[in-house]
């Protein structure tokens, strides 16, 4: 089966397209020979996978996750030294079966043996499979692990503020580890810095900033500065970039305000769903969306039942379009919990 894709989007067999309980993935893979030359973290990052999955590397358990929405990930940096041969399997068992906690309508059966798999007429199958991309990455020891943004702006002064959180794998002091971030505007050229020895956070003041502005409210819609986080430790260093937009969103009585001004949304529900590859997730058909919905004139979309890849989050924040975010579905106990 193609990876991404739903796999009961691609044959024509009825019992696949109906096929409820374990399938299951493999693939041997081999890991750079320059990724040994130093110390470094290696990373396993899903994209996506519907519904529930557990993952071996090598014949070794290192993963079980829950949920088809959004990206996850696990650091494989030691299940890689202890395996002696140069090639490495992945093995992913995904489940589709629907709970209570999963979305869609639930059936009278349960899955839960690996060998338990059946097809149910009672139960709803809508795309299974791995929809997103599965990635091996690297970053030095010391690494950015996470970061939160928040922005103002008056029209004459923008400031960005920011916390980081930073991650290591060994034992490292942190009077050691400087941090440097810089904002660039969308030449690259950069407005503003600041750095210096465990400072995981702070701020950056921009004087007459370009806001962001949705399409067809400014000549420069999309606006986006890009911030820079440089985590360095001797002589390693972790880059990593992130766009940034100054503007504001609020509600007044019944009109929807961008940067104080009213905003009329134009657009569509859009659901990631395309020919051949079901949920999965396709470069081409997204930009081509997007050139469509720059044709009719839209200037905004909300993703439909299930919460967007982040590449297409990317490309709204780029071409100024406002979305309408979806959030994952909950089952009634995680709806109960949230509420109260």
């Amino acid at each position: 089966m193609p990876v991404p894709s739903s796999y009961n989007d691609i044959t024509e067999e009825r019992w696949l397209r109906d096929f409820v309980g374990w399938v299951w993935y493999e693939k041997v893979f081999y890991v750079p020979p320059s990724w040994n030359a130093t110390p470094k973290r290696v990373v396993l990052r899903f994209d996506s996978v519907s519904y529930r999955c557990k993952v071996w590397l090598n014949n070794k358990e290192i993963l079980e996750h829950e949920g088809g929405d959004l990206p996850f990930e696990v650091d494989i940096t030691r299940e890689l030294n202890d395996h002696e041969r140069d090639s490495h399997r992945l093995t992913v068992a995904v489940n589709n079966t629907l709970t209570i906690r999963s979305p869609g309508k639930v059936g009278s059966h349960y899955s839960s043996d690996y060998c338990d798999s059946f097809s149910d007429d009672v139960t709803e199958v809508d795309f299974a499979g791995i929809h997103g991309s599965v990635k091996l990455y690297t970053t030095p020891e010391v690494h950015l692990s996470d970061i939160t943004v928040f922005t103002e702006h008056s029209y004459t002064k923008a400031t960005v503020k920011f916390m980081t959180e930073v991650g290591v794998t060994s034992e490292v002091k942190s009077d050691d580890i400087i941090m440097s971030y810089e904002l660039l505007d969308r030449k690259g050229r950069v407005v503003g810095s600041v750095g210096g020895k465990k400072m995981f956070f702070g701020e950056i003041t921009v004087f007459f900033p370009t806001l962001w502005w949705p399409i067809g409210m400014s000549d420069t819609p999309g606006y986006l500065y890009t911030l820079r986080v440089i985590t360095s430790h001797k002589s390693f260093h972790d880059v990593y970039t992130l766009p940034v937009g100054f503007r504001t969103v609020r509600v007044e009585g019944s009109r929807f305000l961008i940067n104080n001004v009213p905003f009329y949304f134009k657009g569509f529900g859009k659901r990631q769903d395309s020919d051949i590859r079901g949920r999965g997730f396709d470069y081409a058909t997204l930009i081509r969306d997007f050139n469509l919905i720059q044709w009719f004139g839209a200037n905004s979309i909300r993703t439909s039942k299930h919460p967007p890849p982040e590449e297409l989050l990317d490309l709204t924040d780029k071409h100024g379009i406002v979305v309408i975010d979806e959030s994952p579905e909950l089952g009634p106990e995680e709806v109960f919990q949230y509420v109260t």
